[in-house]
């Protein structure tokens, strides 16, 4: 569904039982829908019914990532990149199965936040051709698996980390 004019996604892609991947990008979506949830009963417990691993929503206008998307459990993939994106919500640190993150070229200011550091999983991470300032948080040693980081052309300042050294599988650093 890529490179096309799509200006809205209906929930209801979501409720697809068997969708891995949904690629969006380079479309004309402003907003997306919140995630279809089930409620078991007897429990409570809340569950997305999708077993999505792969979003692409890179090159549209999206503002804001909705916080229900955040229950996707399986998702390993998300690539966010060049649209309005303004803040990285909180809960972005819930999705543990997360592997490939990508959120450059947005309108991202501020220091990097700590919730990105619970991805443990995450091996690659693009944040380059935001606002970041600060310093790269000592926290950031959680992402023992990180091969790539990707911070160029933001404001960020302070030395360099000698935490660097702890990241083994660090392939690729700008």
């Amino acid at each position: 569904m890529s490179e096309n004019e799509i200006k809205e996604v209906p929930a209801e892609v979501f409720k697809l039982k068997k969708l891995k991947v949904l690629d969006l990008e380079k479309n004309l979506i402003e907003t997306l829908p919140e995630v279809i949830v089930s409620i078991d009963l007897s429990t409570m417990m809340t569950s997305i019914i999708s077993p999505l691993e792969e979003l692409y929503l890179g090159y549209n206008k999206i503002a804001s990532i909705p916080s229900s998307l955040f229950q996707l459990s399986t998702l390993k993939v998300l690539w966010a990149s060049n649209n309005k994106i303004s803040e990285i919500p909180m809960g972005i640190g819930a999705l543990t199965s997360l592997e490939d993150l990508d959120l450059e070229g947005n309108r991202i200011a501020g220091s990097i936040p700590d919730t990105l550091f619970n991805l443990s999983k995450l091996r690659t991470l693009y944040l380059h051709d935001n606002m970041f300032t600060g310093q790269l948080a000592p926290s950031m040693n959680r992402l023992s698996k990180l091969e790539v980081l990707d911070v160029d052309s933001n404001s960020l300042s302070g030395t360099v980390s000698p935490r660097l050294g702890l990241f083994p599988q660090l392939t690729q650093l700008q």
